[in-house]
């Protein structure tokens, strides 16, 4: 078996509309961002197998070797339309290249396990291509049974191939009739957000970091320039000093630099004297001690009279590298998304959401749009400001980019990884603990499904309500206890007749409180702590107060059969016993008071709530969302 080069032509995707592939078994296509797929390899049926070792060194360029007179007609056509599928789903479906470089990419791995095991005309007609189908998914069966492949990853595999086949061999229902692989929701891996007080140090360092050097050079301020620190670093005035050189700041817990003419510290230049009394510098003459002063003032001059100084130019985009992570936690985008985001400066803001502002614009013939909290948006307009000094005339396709090491090269799509941003916080903060772009993704499900619901979450994240509910709801104990909090919001622990008026009282979804803010314990033996943001501790407070009527008893039942329910299902594992039943006696001290005075109206009422479904629907919807969320079986 002989080996040999062929002959390649690489084709960007996405194809022009109506183009027509003639050498299929020549083509390599190369997505949006540079990476390739050597698919035209495929229409041999004889290949040279590519180790990993090998695919390092291999130059993508050169393609597969194969042996020429293996090449099949068949596959011929199935490639063409592959390409064609590629190209389409970037033109016309909108995918992200990443998505469908990784559609192509399990093909290829089907393709190469079809001729390693002579499975010979396996594309030729519809029944072939479904024997060779059912084969595959037994051989996934087998790997899943020896260890070698998780469950959910060969699952993942069927589904990928099973729809491009569907696709590009216009087969319906290809796995019907097939003992097909099924997904176990249990195996699945769910992120966990990160702390809370971790989130916290890095949003708080990136967004001082970003919002003052931004200032600095969009605004063309002077060196030396303070940027103000958190006190817990012990900076000296919490205050971190920038000056035109390398590096350009005292690093946390790398010495004070006192062999340089800057004082780091102090923001400012060191006098003769102090330079002359350095240990440092005992054995320098006193002309090199001055030189020394004179070349730390010129550069000072130097940077503070061109504003695209190579020092501030490194600075601004140390500014982009900060705006990344702030943009990645408030969008919850996966990295890939962050790098293929492409602008345009014809965009427009839509106000679809009570809660966020949509951002689109058109690009490769359609429309791209991602959402921010309306919070966000002048922070967004700001790093706009910042990008087109960073272009500096220049125009590029790309939303995020980079120029080179020196910081003067055309603008290119970014290629590192959100972990070049933490590299350098940690020359500020050592101790700081990076957090990954699907961890901050989780973080942000979680915050949308604890502040809105689970549709607004998946339209944000640009995901299936199913994908978000599966993949990114762990919740920390922390957020858990939130969760069920919510629960317990508002239920007083005095009874009000019904026609009594509870006037400057603040409405809650179980009553009314006299007193918001100004939690006073009734000092019961609980574990529950009395404030207004704890609201299981509102069952104990004084300035509750709920009335006699149908409306308040109602609310009342509903809660108190949602706790129910989410102490059938937690097995009280997501608030100590203690707090969860505490409180559920509670709930049913407040109904026998109001019983006592109106037997028929609660036995009716709780009849209906826990016979009929007929919950308040503040309630209702609470039920729903947490057991869409699996929090309640």
């Amino acid at each position: 078996m002989k080996f040999q080069n062929r002959t390649i032509a690489v084709l960007e995707l996405p194809l022009p509309q109506q183009t027509l592939v003639l050498r299929p078994e020549a083509v390599i296509i190369k997505f949006p961002g540079g990476r390739t797929s050597d698919v035209g390899s495929l229409c041999f049926q004889k290949r040279r197998e590519i180790t990993v070792k090998k695919m390092a060194k291999r130059r993508t360029i050169k393609g597969r070797e194969v042996e020429l007179q293996s090449i099949n007609s068949d596959r011929i056509l199935v490639i063409r339309k592959l390409i064609l599928y590629a190209s389409d789903a970037l033109l016309i479906g909108g995918k992200r290249p990443e998505t469908v470089r990784n559609s192509v990419n399990r093909f290829v791995t089907f393709v190469d396990w079809v001729d390693q095991n002579n499975y010979q005309d396996s594309f030729k007609n519809a029944e072939n291509i479904k024997s060779t189908f059912r084969a595959y998914v037994q051989h996934l069966r087998e790997r899943v049974k020896l260890s070698s492949i998780s469950i959910n990853g060969a699952f993942s595999q069927q589904i990928s191939i099973s729809r491009t086949l569907e696709e590009i061999c216009q087969i319906e229902d290809l796995t019907r009739g097939i003992n097909s692989l099924k997904r176990n929701h249990q195996s699945q891996v769910i992120t966990r957000p990160p702390s809370e007080e971790a989130q916290g140090k890095i949003l708080s360092l990136c967004t001082v970091l970003f919002e003052e050097l931004s200032s600095f050079l969009i605004d063309f301020k002077q060196y030396p320039f303070e940027i103000p620190m958190p006190s817990y670093l012990n900076y000296l005035n919490n205050k971190l000093w920038i000056f035109p050189t390398n590096p350009a700041f005292l690093k946390k817990n790398k010495g004070k630099r006192e062999n340089y003419a800057y004082k780091y510290a102090e923001g400012r230049i060191a006098t003769f004297e102090e330079l002359r009394n350095s240990p440092d510098h005992l054995k320098k003459s006193t002309p090199a001690i001055k030189l020394m002063l004179e070349t730390a003032i010129l550069q000072i001059r130097k940077s503070n009279s061109n504003g695209h100084n190579i020092h501030r130019v490194i600075q601004g985009f140390n500014a982009l590298n900060y705006f990344l992570v702030l943009f990645v936690a408030e969008t919850g985008m996966n990295w890939a998304q962050v790098q293929n985001l492409t602008w345009s400066e014809d965009y427009e803001v839509k106000s679809e959401n009570q809660f966020f502002r949509t951002i689109k614009w058109r690009a490769d013939n359609r429309i791209v749009f991602f959402e921010l909290p309306i919070s966000f948006m002048p922070r967004f307009k700001k790093f706009l400001k910042l990008r087109e000094f960073l272009l500096n005339g220049q125009t590029c396709k790309w939303l995020f980019f980079h120029r080179g090491s020196h910081r003067d090269e055309d603008p290119q799509q970014i290629k590192f990884r959100l972990s070049n941003s933490y590299q350098i916080l940690k020359n500020i903060d050592p101790n700081i603990e990076p957090i990954t772009t699907r961890q901050w993704r989780a973080a942000k499900s979680d915050w949308l499904i604890r502040n809105t619901d689970p549709a607004t979450s998946a339209a944000v994240l640009q995901n299936t309500e199913k994908t978000v509910l599966a993949s990114y709801l762990a919740g920390s104990p922390v957020t858990q206890m939130e969760e069920i909090t919510k629960f317990l919001d508002g239920v007083s622990q005095i009874v009000e007749r019904e026609e009594n008026a509870l006037p400057l009282s603040t409405s809650r979804s179980v009553g009314s409180c006299v007193e918001y803010g100004k939690p006073q314990s009734i000092n019961f033996e609980t574990t529950t702590t009395t404030n207004c943001r704890n609201v299981e501790g509102c069952f104990f407070c004084r300035n509750f107060r709920i009335h006699q009527d149908e409306r308040d008893i109602r609310k009342l039942v509903s809660c108190r059969y949602c706790l129910q329910e989410f102490a059938k299902s937690s097995g009280g594992n997501v608030l100590p016993n203690s707090i969860l039943f505490a409180t559920l006696n509670r709930v049913d001290e407040i109904l026998s008071e109001i019983a006592k005075k109106n037997t028929i109206l609660v036995s009716k009422i709780v009849w209906e709530v826990e016979e009929q479904g007929e919950l308040d629907q503040y309630w209702a919807s609470k039920l729903e969302m947490l057991m869409a969320l699996g929090i309640v079986l």
